[in-house]
């Protein structure tokens, strides 16, 4: 069940937390389905370590909820962005990497912009955000069992075609006007944009986008918007109060993936052919050549490599392991899900150099996901390596398996 409301901070988080409790009240308030986060049976996203520093979660419930804590700052972000509160948005990120003021004002007035030409409030991308959680939440699910998608962004779609026939089944759509749920429904599920920046999959990630004949651009820019909001709190478990996902490197690579978007929509264009496009420009990042393999490519895009150096490393720790497993990533019809989350976790939990991080996570990681993505899923359902991403914090070992729900792991013992 959904955690029980304070409306009193416990004292021992009060005085070390900033963020305006009248705030969040009333996003609760005014978006209730947020309280269906607070549950200890939410699917939490793996990646990362959750800081024990207080947060909304441990003010409003005395716990953490990884993915309360995470969709209160993806809002929180969307704020800052719009408001121009560049020096709260970037506040905990590391100088080497920090998104620049130009590329900040640069996403500020594509927010401006989307408001004015289509007519919304800021309510309306809030409203996109909070919606989009919704599948991680097992009470939501329950409600509607008819939708048996897994991976909470398919569940997503299907839950938006039974919410415009009944939008009082769920407040916070229900608050919307018939044109701004549209506008929402037709902005979901165009693309994975999160798996095209990572190389998850290969030109079945633009197929739907390709079909959309006369898609609006203003509705692919929409989303697109969302997104980087999303990306922007990823880390909302770890830091509550400013984005530490949402770097320059990762506003460049996003960058990126909105052009290789917007390409799909030109005549002539096909999926394969903005595929093969963004994967040599991904791999030019790296300093790989234009005849590189897929492979490499899809690594580095993977682990968040974005320089030549990291690119040298990442061959190296590739020609040190099996030739069994340099073999290309299969693509399922279904683009996998979590991959990166199983390297980075893997990086992050290895002491050491770049070089032994990259070289850990390569060993480990690398043969588990051909591992996983040769286990066949059920119809309609992806491969999900959100549980083996878990135990990558751990260095667990085991044997790979599959569940009915798709949903990856190693079985120990």
């Amino acid at each position: 069940m959904a955690a029980a409301l304070y409306f009193l901070p416990p004292p021992s988080t009060e005085a070390h937390f900033t963020i305006d409790q009248s705030w969040e009240a009333r996003l609760l308030q005014t978006y209730p389905e947020l309280l269906h986060l607070a549950d200890d049976q939410a699917v939490n996203t793996q990646e990362g370590f959750a800081s024990h520093e207080p947060s909304p979660s441990t003010r409003f419930f005395g716990k953490k909820y990884i993915e309360f804590d995470r969709t209160l700052l993806t809002i929180r972000c969307l704020e800052m962005i719009l408001a121009g509160k560049y020096q709260e948005f970037v506040a905990g990120q590391e100088s080497h990497d920090q998104l620049t003021l130009k590329s900040f004002l640069e996403l500020k007035a594509l927010g401006e912009k989307l408001l004015a030409d289509l007519q919304i409030s800021k309510d309306v991308m809030i409203a996109a955000l909070v919606l989009g959680d919704m599948g991680k939440c097992p009470e939501i699910r329950q409600k509607f069992p008819e939708i048996k998608e897994p991976d909470h962004d398919d569940f997503e779609r299907e839950w938006l075609k039974v919410l415009w026939s009944n939008p009082a089944l769920c407040k916070t759509y229900e608050r919307l006007q018939p044109r701004e749920r549209e506008l929402i429904g037709n902005a979901s599920g165009l693309a994975h944009f999160g798996h095209i920046f990572h190389q998850e999959g290969g030109p079945e990630m633009f197929a739907h986008l390709a079909s959309q004949q006369n898609l609006d651009v203003n509705v692919l820019n929409f989303a697109l918007f969302i997104q980087r909001c999303d990306v922007a709190g990823a880390r909302g478990h770890v830091n509550p109060t400013s984005s530490l996902a949402f770097t320059q490197k990762v506003y460049d690579g996003y960058m990126a993936v909105a052009d290789a978007c917007l390409a799909v929509l030109k005549e002539g264009a096909t999926a394969e052919s903005i595929y093969q496009a963004a994967l040599r420009t991904r791999g030019a990042l790296c300093g790989f050549q234009e005849d590189e393999a897929a492979l490499p490519i899809r690594l580095a895009a993977m682990m968040r490599l974005t320089t030549p150096e990291e690119g040298a490393l990442l061959k190296e720790a590739l020609g040190q392991i099996s030739q069994e497993y340099k073999q290309p990533l299969p693509c399922p019809p279904l683009t996998a899900t979590y991959m990166p989350a199983v390297l980075v976790n893997k990086m992050e939990a290895t002491q050491g150099s770049p070089a032994d991080k990259i070289k850990a996570a390569v060993q480990w990681g690398l043969p588990l996901l051909q591992a996983g993505l040769a286990l066949e899923c059920p119809d309609g359902v992806r491969h999900c390596f959100n549980e083996l991403a878990r135990q990558a914090k751990e260095g667990a070992e085991g044997t790979v398996v599959v569940d009915s729900n798709g949903n990856i792991s190693l079985k120990i013992g």
